[in-house]
């Protein structure tokens, strides 16, 4: 089974302020609603600056990873490390990405992985 490697940041630009970004229409998970999440890179700058590349988002990322989400899919695995970040400036590239609160997250339909991310946040807890 093919394993991906993936970071996911769950990006504050304010107290109750967070950004999400929409799937695109098409293959798996077409349409759902997730943190902004690029490929795994070994250190921090680079991290940042595929953030910055594929969002157009300057972050200040948390010093670890706050949790490590495994799911598997029927023909592939995700490994994510998951950041708690804030925004330094936002410049959104990507169009589908978006800023909403809480309540307004809890409206909007994220696959499995993603919501055990934000449970983690939510309770500060580490999850599998």
């Amino acid at each position: 089974m093919k394993k991906v490697f993936l970071t996911s940041a769950i990006v504050q630009t304010g107290s109750d302020q967070f950004v999400i970004e929409q799937r695109s229409d098409t293959g798996l998970l077409a349409n759902l609603w997730q943190f902004p999440t690029v490929d795994q890179l070994e250190n921090r700058e680079a991290m940042k600056l595929a953030f910055l590349q594929q969002y157009g988002l300057e972050l200040e990322l948390g010093a670890e990873p706050v949790t490590h989400v495994k799911h598997i899919f029927s023909h592939l695995v995700w490994e994510v490390e998951v950041f708690v970040a804030q925004a330094i400036t936002a410049q959104p590239s990507e169009l589908k990405l978006k800023t909403v609160t809480k309540a307004e997250m809890e409206q909007l339909a994220f696959p499995v992985p993603y919501q055990k991310m934000w449970q983690a946040f939510q309770k500060g807890e580490t999850v599998q």
